[in-house]
């Protein structure tokens, strides 16, 4: 089975050590760290058209020779899901979205 653009970006991120769910984390840390009322949203843009739209394009064909290189993935591989990524830009009945970003504060104790 082929890998999606989502499975190569997750497992870039798993080789790296990056924590993609350190911001759903941040509400138990800021209590761990002494920080009261910790609150958290959500900030999720999501596009219809323009270069917006084309986001994930461009992370994925930036990010593309780095997949390559460490093996998840070859040239062929990231032509065919560059093209897909490319398709959906054009079509405005697709709306694309950002990541899902979570914004957490809390306040110092009285």
């Amino acid at each position: 089975m082929d890998p999606s653009v989502q499975e190569l970006i997750a497992a870039a991120g798993q080789r790296r050590g990056t924590d993609d769910m350190l911001g759903l984390k941040l509400p138990r840390l800021f209590l761990q760290a002494g920080l009261v009322e910790p609150e958290i949203a959500f900030i999720h843009p999501v596009y219809l058209r323009g270069e917006r739209k084309r986001l994930w394009e461009y992370s994925f064909l930036e990010a593309s020779p780095h997949f390559v290189r460490s093996g998840l993935t070859n040239e062929a591989e990231v032509g065919r899901l560059s093209a897909e990524l490319a398709m959906v830009a054009a079509d405005e009945t697709i709306s694309v979205a950002q990541g899902r970003m979570p914004v957490t504060w809390a306040r110092k104790p009285r």
